[in-house]
């Protein structure tokens, strides 16, 4: 007996319809497993089991509808597998929020310049081809799809045998069951998360993994988008009714200095035995810079660091953090002038989130409430940023606001410091158990970190003979070969080592002489407040009491250097992991 008979139209049409069905599936498949990042077990069940039940349901549709959606389908899949190999072959990266944001941004100037720079790689034989030659296949087939029908009806097929095929493939799908719906448990908790925050934070646990195949990752850029543009749209609503109710300007001149990946246990400061930070031992010791001992970040994501860190909320405040004042608009609307350098975010517009971590800065409305001075450009070093910016800091106003944001020792670690400023060496880490490769890494990381000290010197030296109060800080900190074997972050459940290393950022402040001449009082409170247990959501309303200014919004509670400080707070790190309890040995 044949499965598929050639005596009848109806047969005909039905061994058509399986063989385009099979088509598409198997060159689904073959698509996805070129772009996949690995072939793990979870990948292969669940694409199998996602190809398996679309090609049962296309089967089950009436012929001509069922041919339409192959087009369909073939075309959307298709084009989207292409852009994530491309990136994935050119950026090493899939598609992503980032990608897709970039994309939406890019004008028809910036296209031709990214065709000159990057359009000889498609001239490179890659995966990009071998799915080239994939979709090549497929047309082919459909093409011929006649003749592949005439040729398939030609062999008898035993129907026990054909039975026994559907029971094997049955038994098959049962057995990727548990791993795929494993895997779409992760991809709709990483989907259902309702601000851009908690994705990232979800992402950077390893759920975005479960965004394994092209198409899923398209729907989790263009969710990744939409959460950023909500988060942004909400920040605006907030800011156009904010108040302020006075300002003494305490402090008139004060400078915010941020910091990158900055494992502060690399800090002589902190008792670190290689002499990385010279110069603010010597201020240290000289009673002009004042280290505090206890200070964590919520997150060991930069763009999460910052919406903490600008924002007024901070966990265990009602709403999201978009609900809530950013500092700079208060500085803004209290009459400081209000600079913003960043050597990682440049200026500019537009009305997408900026994925690459300070997505909330770039919108035009946003940044507008935020600053009066921004840059446009960076440097590859933080030395030659300042450099840059030399002027816009000379011409600082009396009363404001500066920010200064590094690119510290970010990785690469050997592109942050320069040829003439490496100071330690292989030599310097003999007595550490690492290879030569990892000891190069960290003279590397400690080299970039003594530039970085540096760096810092020059800032505190620009503004040394103003009444200038300057605060340093890292978004995050950074593994480097200590109490784990490996070099940047890990983004797993949260353990001790980890939480040490990458959680655990150096925060101190700097008064010029004349300012402590002028606020003893002030100089008071920060000594008295070093060893306080901070962390780096409430940053604002110590801002706001160093400036004076009076609102609606600020806690006295909240304020590191205020006698009434609550130091008996719950740190949560990334929104659920108490710091303090974990660090104590008393949570998991």
């Amino acid at each position: 007996m044949n499965i598929l008979r050639k005596e009848t139209t109806s047969d005909t049409y039905s061994c058509r319809q399986r063989l385009s069905v099979l088509l598409f599936t198997l060159c689904q498949l073959l698509a996805a497993i070129l772009c996949a990042d690995s072939l793990s077990v979870d990948f292969l069940s669940t694409i199998v089991l996602e190809l398996s039940v679309l090609g049962v349901l296309l089967f089950l549709l009436p012929s001509v509808l069922s041919g339409v959606l192959q087009v369909a389908l073939s075309v959307g899949l298709y084009a989207t597998a292409l852009i994530d190999l491309y990136c994935q072959s050119n950026f090493a990266t899939s598609l992503s929020p980032r990608i897709l944001a970039l994309v939406l941004q890019t004008d028809a100037h910036e296209i031709a310049d990214f065709l000159s720079a990057y359009g000889f790689t498609l001239l490179r034989w890659s995966r990009f081809h071998f799915l080239l030659f994939v979709i090549l296949f497929h047309i082919v087939g459909v093409c011929f799809m006649g003749r592949l029908v005439r040729a398939v009806a030609s062999f008898r097929v035993n129907v026990r045998l054909w039975r026994v095929l559907l029971v094997l493939w049955g038994l098959l799908l049962i057995a990727c069951l548990p791993s795929a719906v494993a895997v779409k448990k992760h991809y709709i908790e990483l989907l259902s998360q309702p601000t851009m925050t908690d994705m990232e934070g979800v992402v950077f646990r390893g759920y975005g993994q479960a965004a394994n195949t092209p198409w899923w990752r398209l729907l989790y850029a263009v969710q990744g988008n939409r959460l950023a543009c909500h988060d942004v749209e909400r920040q605006k609503q907030t800011a156009r009714h904010i108040v302020v109710d006075s300002c003494s300007y305490r402090s008139p001149l004060v400078v915010l200095v941020i910091g990158e990946s900055y494992n502060r246990h690399h800090s002589q400061l902190y008792g670190y035995q290689l002499p990385t930070t010279p110069y603010q031992i010597e201020r240290r010791d000289s009673n002009q810079l004042f280290v505090f001992t206890d200070v964590v970040t919520p997150w060991n994501i930069t763009s999460n660091a910052f919406t903490q860190m600008f924002s007024l909320y901070g966990y265990g405040s009602a709403g999201q953090w978009g609900d809530y004042p950013l500092f700079p608009q208060l500085f803004r609307r209290a009459g400081y002038q209000v600079s913003f350098f960043s050597n990682q975010f440049v200026h500019r517009w537009s009305s997408m989130g900026n994925q690459s971590g300070g997505f909330f800065i770039d919108d035009p409305e946003v940044c507008d409430s935020l600053f009066d001075v921004r840059n446009r450009s960076k440097r590859v070093l933080d030395g030659n940023f300042l450099h840059a910016i030399r002027d816009e800091l000379s011409a600082t106003a009396d009363t404001a606001l500066v920010i200064i944001h590094l690119h510290g020792q970010h990785f690469e670690y050997a592109r942050r410091s320069p040829q003439s400023a490496r100071y330690f060496t292989l030599s310097d880490y003999n007595n550490r158990p690492l290879t030569d490769e990892q000891r190069g890494i960290v003279a590397d990381y400690d080299n970039a970190t003594r530039y970085n000290d540096y760096v810092m010197d020059q800032i505190i030296r620009h503004y040394a003979n103003r009444p200038t109060v300057l605060i340093y800080l890292s978004d995050h900190g950074e593994e480097c070969y200590d109490d784990l074997p490996v070099h940047g972050r890990l983004y797993q459940e949260l353990d001790r080592r980890q939480v040490r290393q990458e959680f655990e950022i150096p925060f101190w402040i700097w008064c010029s002489e004349t300012y402590q001449a002028m606020h003893p009082d002030v100089v008071e409170c920060i000594r008295a407040a070093v060893d306080r247990p901070f962390m780096t959501d409430h940053l604002p309303h110590m801002l706001l009491w160093l400036a004076g200014i009076s609102c609606p919004y600020y806690e006295e509670d909240h304020n590191l250097l205020s006698p009434q400080f609550d130091t008996s707070r719950i740190r949560l790190l990334e929104g659920t992991v108490d710091y303090d309890a974990l660090m104590r040995g008393k949570a998991n």
